[in-house]
């Protein structure tokens, strides 16, 4: 809610694979958390895929493609020439331009992903994400609505 309240427990994410549609990753976290305090799932779509052979590396980055809860500089600067290309979507500055203050990295950063999310590619991977994010999504709540009393979940 508006005022730091919350009626959900916990918040189902998932990591599909654009090409199959398979989910890498599904873990469940506190509703209270960011978006991005909660992109460690890369971590564990990293484990899986290594399991089976794909782990990205710096020589072969996957990419990575999210929605604009998920941008932010620090974000964006840790991704930056990494194991992970992103394409997250960029909310509007909240007075129509961004100010740097000598934070070239997070620029750099910013408008790369700005270049790939705006190309020919981009555009059709995050038309891609939103038909395979919207149908992944009932197996996410599947998920959530078996953490509870005699599931073995953390609380």
């Amino acid at each position: 809610m508006k005022d730091g309240t919350t009626h959900l427990a916990y918040k189902p994410e998932h990591a599909v694979d654009l090409d199959t549609g398979v989910i890498v990753a599904a873990p469940i976290h506190e509703a209270d958390k960011d978006d991005t305090a909660t992109l460690n799932e890369m971590k564990m779509a990293k484990d899986n895929l290594s399991a089976v052979g794909l782990a990205p590396t710096r020589d072969d980055p996957c990419e990575i493609i999210a929605d604009k809860g998920y941008h932010s500089r620090s974000v964006l600067k840790d991704l930056d020439g990494g194991e992970w290309k992103s394409r997250i979507s960029e909310p509007a500055p909240a007075k129509g331009y961004l100010r740097w203050q000598g934070d070239e990295a997070a620029r750099e950063a910013v408008y790369a992903n700005r270049r790939r999310l705006k190309s020919g590619v981009g555009r059709a991977a995050m038309r891609k994400r939103g038909g395979l994010v919207n149908a992944a999504s009932p197996m996410c709540w599947i998920a959530a609505a078996c953490v509870g009393p005699g599931f073995g979940a953390a609380r």
